[in-house]
């Protein structure tokens, strides 16, 4: 059925929000015309791959020193 079934997502975290943190994140996802668990997954991912070191390949950042 799926080319590659390593790419399926059924791994699931749950994320508690206040009322506020909500809304904000509705009316982002409203800007952005994107539904809120794609756009939460997307900024969980890049934020990961940013702290490690990494660009969105898996590759390491080279230092500009």
């Amino acid at each position: 059925m799926y080319p590659d079934p390593a790419f399926i997502r059924d791994n699931y975290v749950k994320v508690s929000l206040n009322d506020l943190e909500d809304d904000l994140i509705t009316a982002w996802c409203n800007y952005r015309n994107a539904q809120k668990a794609v756009l939460i997954r997307e900024l969980i991912l890049d934020a990961a791959l940013r702290d490690l070191g990494l660009d969105a390949d898996g590759n390491r950042i080279q230092s500009e020193r």
